[in-house]
C-alpha cells in the first residue's frame, strides 16, 4: 500500500479500543474505526466516511490476499483517479472480491449481501447494474479462507516471503 501512487493508505480497524495497536503497526497510515453491525454495514460506513472527508474515490481491500500484486491495486487507484468506472471490483477465485472501490457511497452494494459465499461478486455486479453504475473488474486472485488456500499460500511463499514479507516470515516459523 505504501508504494501506491495517488493513494492515501488507511487502516479501518475494529474494535475501537485497538487504535493504539494499529497506530503502532502502521504509523504512517490514517486510521478510521469500523462501525456497523455486519461486514456490509462496516464496508459502506468506511467508504462513505472516506468519501465524505473529500476523497474522490475510496477503496476497501480485504486482509486475506497477502500476495495480491501491487499492480492490481495501482490499477484500481488509477481507475478511480480519472474519469471512468463508478465501481471497481477485484474478484476472488471463489466468487467473492478482494477489493471494492467506489466514487460515491451506494448502500445497495453492501446491504443483505450473502457474505462468505460464491455469490458475492455476482450479487454486487447485478446491484451495480441495477443502480445504473458502470462497474469494472480487475484480474482475479485467490484469498485465504480454507486450509487448502493456506497450503496454496505457503507454496506461493516457499521461495521466499518477498511478496508478503510479514506473512511469509510468520508462516516460515509457524508450527502446526
Amino acid at each position: 500500500m505504501r508504494e501506491l501512487s495517488g493513494a492515501q493508505p488507511v487502516v479501518a480497524y475494529t474494535p475501537d479500543e485497538a487504535h493504539a495497536e494499529f497506530a503502532a503497526l502502521a504509523p504512517d497510515f490514517a486510521l478510521v474505526p469500523q462501525h456497523g453491525a455486519d461486514l456490509g454495514a462496516r464496508l459502506h460506513a468506511t467508504l462513505a466516511g472516506l468519501l465524505a472527508a473529500g476523497h474522490a474515490g475510496a477503496i476497501a481491500v480485504d486482509s486475506d490476499t497477502p500476495t495480491l500484486p501491487r499492480d492490481f491495486l495501482q490499477q484500481a487507484v488509477d481507475w478511480l483517479n480519472q474519469p471512468g468506472p463508478d465501481v471497481v471490483l477485484g474478484p476472488t477465485e471463489d466468487g467473492g472480491y478482494y477489493l471494492i472501490g467506489v466514487r460515491a457511497a451506494h448502500r445497495a452494494l453492501f446491504d443483505a449481501v450473502p457474505w462468505s459465499t460464491s455469490a458475492v461478486l455476482e450479487v454486487t455486479l447485478r446491484r451495480a447494474a441495477a443502480a445504473g453504475l458502470h462497474a469494472v473488474c480487475l484480474p482475479s486472485w485467490f484469498d485465504v479462507d480454507t486450509p487448502d488456500d493456506l497450503r496454496r499460500l505457503q507454496a506461493a511463499l516457499a521461495d521466499g516471503p518477498a511478496a508478503a514479507g510479514q506473512t511469509g516470515r510468520f508462516l516460515a516459523g509457524w508450527r502446526r
